[in-house]
């Protein structure tokens, strides 16, 4: 089984808010959502969607932007400024 880009955001915004520091346990989540960005600047968790579609989801992509929003400290790198540029 597969974790998506929406499941992962939730989860990362559940055990954050929980009192996991989910960057420190799980840093790779917040690596991947910036990796799998398409070219539209959304995301999508269907397998087939390749980075240099235009096919993003609504879906998958709030939770990432949201997770990164709500969930950073104290200042966004340059790649997660151009993760949530891209994604607005």
């Amino acid at each position: 089984m597969d974790c998506c880009h929406c499941e992962l955001g939730v989860f990362y915004m559940t055990l954050s808010t929980g009192g996991c520091d989910v960057d420190e346990e799980l840093s790779w989540i917040r690596e991947w959502f910036l990796r799998d960005q398409l070219s539209d600047g959304g995301l999508n968790c269907d397998p087939g969607t390749n980075l240099n579609s235009r096919r993003n989801s609504i879906v998958s992509s709030l939770p990432p932007l949201e997770t990164l929003l709500r969930f950073t400290r104290p200042n966004y790198t340059k790649a997660e400024a151009r993760f949530l540029d891209e994604g607005a």
